[in-house]
């Protein structure tokens, strides 16, 4: 078969947004070995798709590719969740004057942060399926990347896709109370209350307190799994 053969880009964004379904649902457990013919009869598709959407998630973190040995979901470690939180708590402490300065002229960013702050407290007290679930995900994630955005630091904002936080966001699904999402999303309020305020030490306290509560949640949730 020829795998460079055009595929409709809409056909791979259905197989991929299944098989991420799949992962966060626990039907695709996490260290299980993918079978692509399997996942061609699942979802009806024939192989080339499947696969061109399963090197998408090997980018993204959620499927990690073992040379001579197919391809598995990845199973992220505590060991490895903590580190990827000390690295992204690094960066957004080191980058508070620049983005302070960036938001205090521009209207547009300061509308950008005020739109997905109100779209995530709508879906993150209302989500009721993994759909919902995905899109609460990507919100909190465009959170944090239009914070990196703002520093004008364009090298830290690939170092943040480079550190593939969608695979722990997999293990959260289900597991995680409504009242802690929530206050989640109320925490990146409150740091970008404290941007526009210009108050420095304050937004540090603010980043502070959301990486701390955010890994402590994550803690639980896997200690509970005995995933840890």
């Amino acid at each position: 078969m020829d795998t460079n053969i055009n595929i409709p880009t809409t056909l791979i964004e259905a197989i991929y947004a299944n098989i991420k379904k799949d992962i966060i649902e626990d039907y695709l457990k996490p260290g299980a070995k993918i079978i692509v013919r399997e996942l061609s009869e699942r979802y009806s598709a024939s192989e080339t798709p499947i696969k061109q959407a399963l090197n998408r998630l090997v980018m993204e973190g959620l499927v990690e590719s073992i040379p001579r040995k197919g391809m598995r979901v990845k199973n992220i470690t505590w060991s490895e969740i903590d580190d990827i939180h000390d690295i992204r708590l690094m960066m957004d402490l080191y980058l508070v004057k620049r983005v302070i300065t960036t938001l205090e002229d521009n209207v547009m960013l300061r509308a950008k942060f005020e739109e997905n702050i109100a779209k995530h407290l709508e879906y993150a007290k209302n989500n009721e399926n993994v759909s919902d679930y995905q899109t609460v995900y990507q919100l909190d994630h465009d959170f944090h990347e239009l914070y990196l955005m703002s520093s004008g630091n364009k090298k830290i904002l690939e170092v943040f896709n480079r550190l593939n936080t969608h695979a722990y966001s997999t293990y959260l699904y289900g597991k995680q109370l409504r009242s802690k999402t929530v206050a989640g999303v109320m925490e990146h309020q409150m740091i970008y209350d404290a941007l526009c305020e210009k108050n420095v030490e304050k937004t540090k306290k603010c980043i502070e307190l959301h990486s701390k509560n955010a890994k402590e949640s994550i803690y639980l949730i896997l200690k509970r799994a005995n995933k840890i």
